[in-house]
C-alpha cells in the first residue's frame, strides 16, 4: 500500500505512512501555552526543551520558622536571602519529610563549600537525592528574612536550554562538566630518594595545565575555581641492603599548603618481598576509579617514611619514587 490517502468526499490527500499495510497519519509538531500556537517546529522555530523549575518563597520572623521546597527529582537548588534581620538561618535537607539534617551550601561565585548557616545573599545547594530542602531559623533576635528557593535540573539554578529542531537530536552535543576546561595535572619525583626514619614531605615536580611546576615539597594547591581529581598514585620501591618497606601518605590542607600533621587522606605500605637483592624494585599502582577530589584552594602533599623488616619499626632501608596522576576541571 502506498503512502498518503485521499479523504472523501473532496478527495483531498492526507499525509500518511504505510507501515505493514496500516496507514499512520503524519502530524506536524507545534508548541505553545494553552490557547496559544507558537508555530510549527522547524529549523527557524525549534522545540524548546528547557526544564520547568520548582520554587518556593516566604518570610522568617521568629525562631523555629522555616521555608521548605519539594525537589521533585531536581538536582540543584539556589537560595536567596534578603531583608534586615538578626538571627541564625540554617540549610537543612530530608528524605522522609520528618527527619531534617544540616547541609552545606556554596556561596554564589565560589567553588568552596561554606558553612551550614548563612547571611544575606545567594547560595547554591546540591541536594544529592534529598526529597526536600529548607531554610530554618535556629535562633532569632529581630527583623524579617525573605527567603526564595528555586530547584532545577542543574546545581546552582542553571538549565538544559538546548532547543531541538525537527529531525535532529542532542547526541554528541552534551559535554560532561569534568571535560569542560580539563587540565592534566600530575606531580612526581624525578628520581628515587632514600627513605627517612621520620615522615618527610617529598619534593615533587609537576605538570599543570601545560605548564611545568618547579620542584617543591608542597606544590599542589588547587587552582581557584577548579576541582582536582586524582585518578592514580604510582609508587616505585627500590631495595637498599636489607628487606624493608615505606609508608606513603597523602595529606591535604583545605586552607593552604599541606604539611606534616595536615589531615591524612590516604596511606599505603609498599616494599620488597622476602626474596630480594640490593637494587631490587617493585612498582605499585593504586587506582581510584571514581577519583579523589579536592576543592579549589586545597593544598596536597606526599609524605614518605622508611621501615625495616618489622613494618612498624622506622629505619632507612630503601628508595621511593612516587607520582600523583590526575586533572583539574
Amino acid at each position: 500500500m502506498a503512502d498518503n490517502v485521499a479523504l472523501p468526499p473532496s478527495g483531498v490527500t492526507a499525509a500518511s505512512d504505510d507501515i505493514g499495510g496500516i496507514q499512520f497519519q503524519r502530524i506536524k509538531l507545534v508548541h505553545g501555552a494553552d490557547g496559544v500556537n507558537d508555530g510549527d517546529v522547524s529549523t527557524v522555530n525549534p522545540l524548546p526543551t528547557r526544564n520547568v523549575d520548582t520554587t518556593a518563597s516566604g518570610s522568617i520572623t521568629a525562631v523555629s520558622q522555616n521555608v521548605a521546597l519539594a525537589l521533585n527529582g531536581k538536582s540543584g537548588v539556589a537560595i536567596q536571602i534578603t531583608g534586615t534581620w538578626v538571627g541564625t538561618l540554617q540549610f537543612e535537607g530530608t528524605i522522609d519529610g520528618t527527619n531534617w539534617v544540616a547541609v552545606n551550601g556554596v556561596v554564589a561565585g565560589s567553588s568552596t563549600p561554606g558553612p551550614t548557616t548563612i547571611a544575606n545573599g545567594v547560595v547554591r545547594v546540591t541536594p544529592a537525592g534529598l526529597a526536600q530542602v529548607r531554610i530554618t531559623s535556629t535562633a532569632w533576635t529581630s527583623g524579617t528574612a525573605t527567603i526564595s528557593l528555586r530547584a532545577s535540573d542543574a546545581a546552582g539554578g542553571t538549565f538544559l536550554n538546548q532547543s531541538l529542531t525537527a529531525g535532529t537530536n542532542l547526541i554528541g552535543k552534551v559535554q560532561s562538566s569534568i571535560d569542560s576546561g580539563r587540565n592534566t595535572t600530575n606531580y612526581f619525583e624525578a628520581a628515587p630518594v632514600i627513605t627517612t626514619v621520620a615522615e618527610v614531605m617529598r619534593s615533587l615536580t609537576g605538570y599543570k595545565g601545560g605548564v611545568a611546576v618547579a620542584a617543591t615539597a608542597t606544590p599542589a594547591v588547587v587552582t581557584t575555581g577548579k576541582t582536582y581529581r586524582v585518578n592514580k598514585i604510582v609508587v616505585d620501591y627500590v631495595a637498599a641492603t636489607v628487606i624493608g618497606s615505606a609508608r606513603i601518605t597523602l595529606r591535604a590542607n583545605l586552607s593552604g599548603v599541606a604539611v606534616i600533621g595536615s589531615p591524612l587522606v590516604w596511606s599505603e605500605q609498599v616494599g620488597i618481598p622476602a626474596i630480594f637483592t640490593a637494587g631490587s624494585s617493585m612498582t605499585y599502582v593504586f587506582d581510584f576509579p571514581e577519583g579523589m577530589e579536592f576543592a579549589a584552594g586545597t593544598g596536597i602533599a606526599l609524605g614518605v617514611q622508611g621501615f625495616g623488616a618489622n613494618p612498624t619499626t622506622a629505619t632507612i632501608v630503601g628508595y621511593v619514587k612516587a607520582s600523583i596522576l590526575g586533572f583539574e576541571f
